[in-house]
């Protein structure tokens, strides 16, 4: 409702007849500013005047609305861009008193973190949507050695429907979290996260995997390609040809736009410039976030060489600057390679920082060593940073598997996702095959516990992770084998979301253990009782689920029966679950119904349903059994207009359902029972049907009408 309700007023003050007059504060108003409306509609008003946003009250509000709102078309931009850069273009002046310093350096401090969120939203790929928008994102690393070799195989399970899956959730951010996003990201929250952050700063967080970590990681990664562990371009090709692309329509010239705000942070920082500690450390994180939009190698070469000037006049113990020149060092270190920086001072700085006591800086530490592991132009850093973080993430998912899910959720999401990051991708190099070990036992043990203890975003990361160390294969038999046990399990019993997300994990299992029996060239008895297994788990939810997680199952269903077992037996089992009386979303199933005949050779769909009639007349109440077969004749018979309003009208039974009933039946005898074995044994079921119901019921006319 909240996001509803957000999504109304949002676009109602972007319309042109409010916009000017919503981008105002409503304090300046008190404040006696008269200004004359003007344009089309008389509600135009000029800009406000720069003395008015030197005022930190009024700045504030000036930057929520204006993040919030966002802007329309390239002058807006532009006022709004010249509007900040006027506020961090004050300077100290000489009879100013002390208060009037710490006041202009709040003023800045702000400004600094507006700046960097509008540039940073001009890369919004619709910018004429702000709420949850998608930004410029950029490919890292090669698809899936199991994608490439059976893409047809897995179309149907890697993509359970995202739309009924944001249907199973309550939030609007478990939309995103069931996304398969096989994309690195910038971040995405344009919206404040509480109360006491009400400036509107886009919070990024560091990627570590062959997925995009929604909201729980760094959507931080190097534009162009330049730290992707398979590098296919130069790190400035890529940003190169893509923000140019994506920002034709709004014609914005952000390399401009970051170079000067480089130049002015560049005076603040340089040597023998006494700038304000909460200045430093806010411009430091407006260059980290910035260097999304670097396009030149200098541009990181200044970044870095800034870092050691400001870590030489700030000590590592002050963990608040320790927590972006961390992250800032490796992303500079991963970019320029070894060759221009020093590859012991970063193994240092990572070093310090994941034993640092604030969390913080761990939780950048942690995505500095991604972007570290992910560069193929620091062999010699990764090597020596390896061990340490080895070490780091076995002491504390052990610990975590003792203790519980102590501290903060997103530390604790990083952590597994570093860990499952690892493992795809330096397998190889893990000899002993311990941490190995150590990460999916971890997993597999924190998935298993009690719902009520384990947040949802963890259990998002352990279940999204496990399926990428599924689908990279690198795990042995035993442990892929161990992950499948848990997918059924938590399939079986967990809430409904987590049912669903688990769901994807459950297909990729039963896909990936039928690839190992091919590769074999055998076929494994114990694969295909096991396939059954967790098909009849799949109905065993569906029908004691609520329609929402029906519907996700029946998007998948099909294609797993289709894939895994003989057509005679898909279309058995298929139809007796339609007609069971223990299914309690009959109209959904029909979905199913209605995709294996589609599929499966038309001369078998109608030898079964024939087969399968006399049970179907059995079926109760009585009136149920006669609306299942005019949707089983009706999709047997191609009569899908028929067959889909049949549907719709499950528990009903008037007259417009009789005369349905009678003509997709006499259809169904007169063009598709081809023999007259056949026709003399719908003839007989009809007549036990009629002599055994009531007289209501439409069999003994069914008879007459086909009879003539």
């Amino acid at each position: 409702m909240y996001w509803c309700l957000w999504e109304v007023i949002t676009g109602v003050c972007r319309t042109p007849l409010v916009n000017f007059y919503t981008k105002v504060p409503p304090c300046v108003w008190k404040l006696g500013w008269h200004v004359t409306p003007q344009g089309e509609f008389g509600t135009e008003i000029l800009p406000l005047p720069p003395d008015y946003l030197m005022e930190k009250d009024i700045l504030k509000e000036f930057v929520d609305v204006s993040m919030a709102i966002g802007w329309t078309n390239r002058q807006q931009f532009e006022e709004t861009w010249a509007a900040f850069l006027g506020v961090l273009s004050q300077q100290t002046a000489e009879d100013d008193s002390q208060q009037g310093d710490i006041e202009l350096s709040q003023c800045h401090v702000i400004a600094v973190r507006a700046i960097t969120n509008l540039l940073l939203g001009a890369t919004i790929v619709e910018s004429n949507h702000l709420l949850t928008p998608p930004l410029l994102a950029t490919s890292r690393g090669t698809a899936l050695q199991y994608l490439r070799e059976n893409i047809n195989m897995y179309l149907n399970v890697a993509e359970v429907d995202g739309y009924n899956m944001h249907q199973m959730s309550t939030s609007k951010s478990f939309y995103e979290l069931f996304k398969l996003k096989h994309y690195y990201c910038l971040s995405r929250d344009m919206l404040p996260s509480d109360e006491t952050q009400k400036i509107v700063y886009t919070d990024m967080r560091s990627n570590t995997s062959v997925e995009s970590f929604n909201d729980d990681l760094l959507d931080s990664v190097l534009i162009g390609g330049g730290v992707s562990r398979h590098p296919a371009s130069s790190p400035a090709d890529g940003i190169a040809n893509v923000l140019p692309a994506r920002l034709t329509h709004s014609d914005l010239d952000l390399r401009s736009c970051v170079v000067f705000l480089l130049q002015l942070y560049g005076q603040w920082l340089g040597q023998g410039n006494r700038s304000p500690l909460a200045l430093v450390n806010e411009t430091c994180r407006s260059v980290l976030f910035l260097s999304e939009l670097f396009t030149e190698r200098a541009q990181f070469e200044w970044f870095y060489d800034l870092l050691t000037d400001i870590q030489r006049s700030h000590s590592m113990e002050d963990e608040i600057s320790g927590q972006y020149m961390v992250l800032a060092m490796c992303k500079t270190a991963a970019v320029l390679g070894q060759d221009r920086v020093d590859p012991e001072h970063v193994v240092k700085t990572v070093e310090a920082g994941l034993k640092s006591s604030h969390i913080s800086t761990q939780t950048n530490s942690l995505r500095g060593c991604t972007y570290l592991l992910d560069s193929s132009h620091c062999p010699d850093v990764v090597s020596q940073i390896q061990p340490l973080l080895m070490d780091y993430l076995t002491r504390n998912l052990l610990a975590m598997v003792a203790a519980g899910c102590v501290g903060p959720t997103q530390h604790i999401v990083l952590q597994v996702r570093t860990a499952v990051h690892f493992v795809q991708y330096f397998s190889e190099e893990l000899q002993d095959g311990e941490f190995v070990q150590t990460t999916v036992s971890s997993c597999l043990a924190l998935a298993s516990d009690s719902e009520s203890g384990l947040p949802g975003g963890l259990y998002v990361a352990i279940v999204e992770g496990l399926e990428e160390l599924l689908l990279h294969g690198v795990l042995p038999r035993i442990h892929a084998d161990a992950i499948g046990r848990l997918a059924a399990d938590r399939f079986a019993v967990a809430a409904p979301w987590r049912s669903m997300l688990t769901l994807r994990l459950l297909a990729t299992s039963m896909y990936l253990d039928r690839v190992s029996d091919d590769d074999a060239g055998e076929v494994n008895p114990d694969a295909t009782v096991s396939a059954m297994e967790r098909v009849t788990a799949m109905l065993d939810r569906m029908r004691k689920g609520a329609p929402r997680e029906a519907k996700c199952i029946c998007s998948v269903l099909p294609q797993i029966l289709m894939d895994f077992f003989p057509i005679q037996e898909v279309l058995n089992r298929v139809i007796s679950e339609f007609v069971s009386s223990f299914q309690v979303h009959p109209s959904i199933f029909s979905r199913v119904v209605a995709t294996v005949f589609r599929t499966a050779p038309h001369d078998a769909v109608v030898d079964w349903v024939s087969l399968s009639l006399h049970n179907v007349t059995q079926r109760q109440p009585a009136y149920m059994s006669v609306w299942c077969q005019t949707v089983l004749l009706g999709f047997a018979s191609d009569l899908l207009p028929l067959a889909v309003w049949a549907n719709q009208r499950v528990g009903i039974f008037a007259e417009a359902d009789r005369r349905v009933y009678l003509l997709v039946a006499s259809h169904f005898y007169r063009f598709e029972l081809r023999t007259s074995e056949q026709r003399h044994g719908f003839r007989l079921v009809l007549e036990s049907a009629a002599a055994s119901n009531d007289i209501s019921l439409p069999y003994s006319s069914l008879l007459s009408v086909i009879s003539t």
